[in-house]
């Protein structure tokens, strides 16, 4: 058992991923990221190598190149821990030399990251999907919606729209009228976006709603791990949209539903490595309907891992025992949190997901980056003022969405 893990990037999933491989194998993981940040400062279950021009392709092969260099003797494994690292690792795939990567092939890459092109293999592998329309930078100033207000506003190119910077920006724009929609394009487009943006009706009901996936195929092509979370609370930040504070065990019925679709996508398209999906329930057709794919695990990776799949023994599996075991489900019961468990409750719409999540023990390792083994005085007072900071964000940035 003499492997390494090697995780680009220095944020929570980069953590979550450590730990997971830790908590199995009770190994270290070597971080690489272009910044110190507090989720993986003042560990003991990571090394960090920092090197701030990582955004460059070049830098960032020759630092994978010293670390495969340094460590002859172990089978290395390759993780990103966001959409950025992950596309940069696949469009190189070709010239990383002595990595395990479970990571899909570049041929795939523009008919998945790109939306538009994500939601024309939904419609012919039978993914439902938000009924949705694509403006360019050519018709936003002319576009009219068909769709009821309010309705939905994102990028179909997620990593391009995440370099631009400008006042008001949003992860994804829920929007109340006309004037709203043109004033979003308008600060968009006049900001340097040049791909397709994507509006989409909008499906009401509570963060309860939402669903996450993480899955993975192996290299053979086989899905060799699946869990399955229910959303109870997404983050109210405007950036962080679509990041979930709080995720809990599912019911029966949306795990048989939802796995044979997604298991029959990713082998059909013969997809490799690790993926995430979000996917929400419609309450007025009682369908599930995809609302992207990321080709890494999600940022709440962790949930896996108290689900009982736990994501690092799948590549374990795969890279450096080549096991062809039956698939690893996590269907315990679990919780979930990105944010303190009295601050995730005070503000959950749902009555349902009230009482869900009343239900559990308000247990800190139950949050991603609280690791009872890894948790010093230093990286404790940084952690807990850290999640302080989320009482102010929904006191600032909190609005009800659910209509009872």
């Amino acid at each position: 058992m003499n492997f390494l893990p090697v995780i680009l990037g220095t944020d929570v999933n980069s953590y979550s991923m450590a730990r997971s491989f830790h908590m199995k194998y009770g190994i270290k993981s070597l971080v690489l990221g272009k910044a110190r940040l507090l989720m993986t400062e003042n560990s003991d279950i990571v090394d960090i190598i920092i090197n701030k021009d990582l955004d460059d392709d070049a830098v960032m092969l020759d630092e994978l190149n010293k670390i495969k260099e340094a460590h002859q003797d172990k089978e290395l494994i390759l993780v990103a821990s966001s959409d950025s690292y992950a596309e940069r690792v696949i469009m190189n795939k070709d010239k990383i030399r002595g990595y395990n990567l479970p990571f899909t092939d570049k041929s795939m890459l523009n008919e998945l990251v790109l939306k538009k092109n994500f939601y024309d293999l939904c419609e012919k592998y039978g993914l439902k999907y938000p009924k949705s329309e694509y403006i360019n930078k050519d018709n936003y100033k002319s576009y009219k919606t068909s769709f009821d207000f309010p309705m939905v506003l994102k990028p179909s190119n997620s990593v391009e729209y995440f370099f631009l910077d400008f006042e008001g920006k949003k992860k994804a724009y829920i929007l109340k009228n006309e004037a709203e929609l043109n004033k979003a394009l308008n600060d968009i487009y006049a900001n340097g976006y040049g791909d397709y943006m994507i509006a989409q009706e909008f499906i009401e009901g509570a963060d309860s709603n939402m669903h996450v996936v993480n899955a993975y195929v192996d290299s053979s092509g086989k899905l060799k791990l699946f869990s399955l979370g229910r959303a109870l609370m997404e983050d109210p930040t405007p950036l962080l949209i679509g990041n979930y504070l709080a995720i809990a065990d599912v019911s029966q019925d949306a795990y048989e539903k939802i796995f044979p679709m997604i298991k029959n996508f990713l082998e059909k398209i013969n997809y490799r490595g690790l993926a995430n999906f979000d996917i929400k329930l419609d309450d007025r057709t009682k369908e599930y309907k995809v609302f992207e794919i990321n080709l890494r695990q999600g940022r709440s990776s962790f949930f896996s891992t108290l689900a009982g799949a736990n994501l690092a023994e799948a590549l374990v599996n795969d890279f450096v025992y080549h096991k062809d075991d039956e698939i690893i489900i996590g269907k315990d019961k679990f919780l979930f949190l990105g944010a303190r468990y009295e601050t995730v409750l005070k503000y959950i719409e749902s009555d349902a997901a009230k009482e869900k999540m009343s239900s559990y023990n308000d247990d800190i390792e139950n949050m991603a980056l609280y690791y009872r083994k890894d948790l010093n005085a230093k990286r404790k007072a940084s952690l807990d003022e850290y999640y302080s900071r989320y009482d102010k964000r929904f006191e600032e940035f909190f609005k009800k969405k659910l209509v009872n």
